[in-house]
């Protein structure tokens, strides 16, 4: 069944208006996030014409299921974390298939915040957060850099990032570096603008009580002084 835009536009906004109105139906949402994860892969670049609807939304799920931001989540744990890889994958796709410029300045401040404190949603249990982190998490964030259409959104977002990196548990300051890592390979040479005010949390982190975090720290560094081509050492 192929619909057209003018077709798909109003199905697409009756569907979100049946899943986001206030209902004891809260597992709409569920079954929405899992048709946007479909529809954004099956209709890439074109998904992006509807997909502004929901932002909005998406940032206050984000919270709603981050223990951190919200004194009772929407679901139990296990429909959260499921809830959470919906919306993640289908943001992730929207921002990797954008080709209009999709990612404006507003869109990127409404869900930077959002987003980036995933990193701290440690409450998920060690294999979720983990697999939360690397396969869904860090690749929507870098994605969303890349595909802004502001570059001055960068260094908000980043600083921010830096910050996580502060956080008392090491497993979010190991993540923050993970997500560092792949921004970096992202944005490439361009990330080169964000690195004086990276390099102190750099610093700090190679003295972290962590084994693991250092050794991140260390690979982390290590691809930055590829792409600048030449040590850093001098500034630590």
């Amino acid at each position: 069944m192929r619909l057209s835009e003018v077709s798909f536009r109003p199905m697409f906004l009756k569907l979100y208006n049946w899943a986001t109105r206030e209902s004891e139906q809260k597992e709409r949402l569920l079954t929405f996030y899992q048709m946007t994860d479909m529809f954004a892969e099956k209709m890439k670049s074109i998904f992006t014409l509807f997909a502004g609807h929901m932002i909005k939304n998406c940032a206050e799920l984000l919270d709603s299921c981050n223990k951190n931001k919200s004194n009772e989540l929407l679901f139990d744990d296990a429909k959260c974390n499921l809830l959470l890889q919906s919306v993640l994958s289908t943001l992730h796709k929207v921002f990797l298939y954008d080709k209009e410029g999709f990612v404006t300045k507003e869109r990127f401040d409404v869900l930077m915040m959002p987003l980036l404190d995933q990193v701290e949603n440690t409450t998920l249990g060690d294999e979720e957060y983990k697999t939360m982190i690397t396969t869904q998490l860090t690749p929507c964030v870098a994605q969303m850099m890349a595909s802004a259409q502001d570059t001055g959104c960068w260094q908000p977002l980043n600083y921010q990032l830096l910050l996580k990196t502060r956080n008392s548990d090491p497993k979010v300051r190991f993540a923050a570096l993970v997500m560092l890592e792949e921004i970096h390979r992202q944005l490439g040479e361009e990330f080169l603008t964000l690195l004086p005010e990276t390099l102190p949390f750099l610093s700090e982190l190679l003295e972290d009580e962590s084994t693991d975090v250092e050794i991140q720290c260390q690979k982390v560094i290590g691809e930055l002084e590829n792409t600048l081509g030449e040590p850093l050492q001098k500034y630590f």
